[in-house]
């Protein structure tokens, strides 16, 4: 008589609970606790994934895996897909691989409210700058705050010296987003005259301005002095020659659309930069 030797696991089932959210931003954090039954090998691996923002399950996304599970009592810290479109219906559910396995779907929904936009910094007048210049760093997303890694809570900054430079902002529903730029001041840059003679005082009024803005230097400038105007991308908007006579010069925004701009000076005495306003 032949003995036929059966190898059989335990039924095996899955449950997957209520999910909890740190942030119901594309992008953030989700913890996924689930239950056991019966007995999963070792190298199973447990997955905890999305549906579509209508609950369906035809094109899933990936969560997180976990290999353990302790006493039938499973966790998987998971991260919501960045591209995640907005939805209130969102459900989880657990899968396994050994055996193959499937939960049902989460007793709560996923409600995602918010992806965070791609966050920009723009530089005036650039990425570089003779050391003794400065440049403005401004933080292209509207925000409810902003941190930079210089510790300042502004839109924008203005630096001096070389580093890379980071903004974290927060938007109105609490989802972050972070950018980072290379800030260079080289000396190559330089025109050869001496850092105390190179700064150009200016001033800008009024300031926000409507139809015409007042550019005024309080520092002689040479002939071949020209001021131009960027918007928040860099983009050349105007530019103007001045005089080394009138150091006050009137210059009309009729043809700018309202927004922030940033208004830089340049000379052989240096270059100024300041952000102008127009409404």
């Amino acid at each position: 008589m032949i003995l036929a030797s059966v190898v059989s696991f335990a039924q095996t089932s899955i449950t997957c609970d209520s999910v909890l959210q740190t942030s119901t931003c594309a992008g953030g954090n989700i913890i996924i606790p689930f239950q056991t039954t019966g007995t999963f090998p070792f190298g199973n691996v447990f997955t905890a994934e999305l549906s579509d923002n209508w609950g369906n399950w035809g094109n899933p996304s990936v969560l997180g895996t976990t290999l353990f599970v302790i006493g039938g009592n499973g966790i998987i810290f998971g991260t919501l897909p960045a591209n995640a479109n907005f939805g209130f219906l969102y459900r989880v559910r657990i899968t396994s691989t050994n055996p193959v396995d499937t939960s049902g779907d989460s007793p709560n929904t996923v409600v995602i409210t918010q992806i965070a936009q791609l966050n920009q910094i723009v530089s005036a007048p650039g990425d570089s700058a003779c050391p003794g210049d400065t440049i403005t760093l401004y933080a292209l997303n509207l925000a409810s705050s902003y941190l930079w890694s210089t510790g300042d809570t502004t839109q924008y900054i203005t630096v001096t010296t070389s580093g890379v430079y980071s903004v974290t902002t927060t938007d109105f529903l609490t989802c972050e987003s972070t950018a980072t730029d290379t800030i260079v001041f080289d000396p190559s840059l330089c025109t050869g005259i001496a850092e105390s003679e190179s700064a150009i005082g200016m001033n800008l009024y009024p300031n926000p301005a409507t139809h015409q803005v007042v550019l005024q230097i309080n520092t002689q400038l040479s002939s071949d002095a020209y001021c131009i105007i960027r918007d928040v991308s860099g983009n050349e908007v105007m530019r103007k020659q001045l005089t080394n006579t009138d150091l006050s010069e009137e210059i009309s925004l009729t043809e700018i659309a309202p927004g922030m701009y940033f208004v830089s000076v340049y000379s052989d005495r240096g270059t100024a930069v300041q952000k102008l306003i127009v409404e």
